[in-house]
C-alpha cells in the first residue's frame, strides 16, 4: 500500500477505524467513513482530516470495510 498523506503528514493505516459499514450495503459499503484515525507520529487526524481521508482515498476506505465485514 503506498503511503496515506493528509496535510502533509503520513497516516498510519492500521489506525484507521471506520463507521458506517452497513451489511446492506455490501460490498460497495458506500456510506463508510473515517471515524477515528492516526498519523505515524501518534498524533490524531481531527474531524476535518477523517473527512478529507474519507473523501480522497475512496477506495481504500472500501477495501477496509470489506475487510473489516468479512473479517480479513
Amino acid at each position: 500500500m503506498s503511503k496515506i498523506i493528509i496535510n502533509n503528514k503520513e497516516v498510519d493505516s492500521s489506525s484507521i477505524d471506520l463507521d458506517g459499514i452497513d451489511k446492506e450495503d455490501c460490498p460497495d459499503f458506500c456510506d463508510a467513513f473515517v471515524d477515528t484515525a492516526e498519523f505515524v507520529d501518534g498524533s490524531e487526524l481531527t474531524p476535518e482530516e477523517c473527512e478529507t481521508l474519507t473523501m480522497d482515498y475512496p477506495d481504500l476506505i472500501n477495501t477496509l470495510a470489506n475487510e473489516r465485514f468479512w473479517g480479513a
